[in-house]
């Protein structure tokens, strides 16, 4: 093969490659699309929808200043047959899973208090490998999403909104206690998930 077959060949080997990277990226959503649209609608009233919360960084004008904030962030769809626990751990696993690097969110126990209605006891978990600050990597543990004022702020109000689950009108816990590896979450610098929270 002379140089000038083996540049040609080369350029449509690239030529060809290009066109197919480009025919993938677009056929690939468009295929998932149609097969999202192929999945029967679920039956009416057959799942609830719960919305998991972050926070945000908000000016408020009538006071004026800022103040970090709870923002409904993303949204998950639970089987409305399944008990309340399981709807529960369902929101649970999906904040370990999507805010919280997989760390274990564990129901505990659902409580009647007198004057207050039903309680969730919601344990923060750690990995089995964790022996105390710096024992295993960034963020693979509770104490990380503890520190500093700005990330104790943000589990906060991940964890306390996406529990008490304001928007919701269906059946559902009236309080939360935190508890951290089985014990109750006391006055922490940056963390306020102590006692009954409503």
């Amino acid at each position: 093969m002379t140089p000038t077959n083996h540049f040609r060949t080369a350029m449509k080997k690239t030529r060809f490659n290009r066109f197919v990277t480009k025919f993938a990226v677009f056929i690939i959503p468009v295929l998932l699309l149609c097969e999202c649209r192929r999945t029967a609608p679920a039956e009416e009233g057959g799942t609830v929808r719960f919305t998991l919360y972050s926070s945000r960084d908000t000016f408020l004008a009538d006071e004026n200043l800022y103040r970090t904030v709870p923002v409904p962030d993303r949204t998950i769809s639970v089987d409305s047959s399944l008990t309340l626990e399981k709807k529960i751990v369902a929101v649970a696993d999906s904040l370990s899973v999507y805010y919280f690097n997989g760390l274990n969110i564990e129901l505990a126990g659902l409580d009647t208090v007198p004057e207050v209605g039903l309680v969730a006891r919601i344990d923060l978990q750690e990995k089995e490998a964790y022996r105390g600050p710096g024992s295993v990597p960034s963020y693979q543990s509770w104490y990380d999403f503890f520190q500093g004022s700005a990330g104790g702020t943000h589990t906060t109000h991940i964890l306390r909104e996406s529990f008490l689950q304001p928007e919701y009108d269906g059946p559902w816990i009236d309080g939360v206690i935190f508890l951290y590896r089985g014990e109750p979450i006391g006055e922490w610098d940056h963390i306020r998930l102590q006692g009954l929270i409503r």
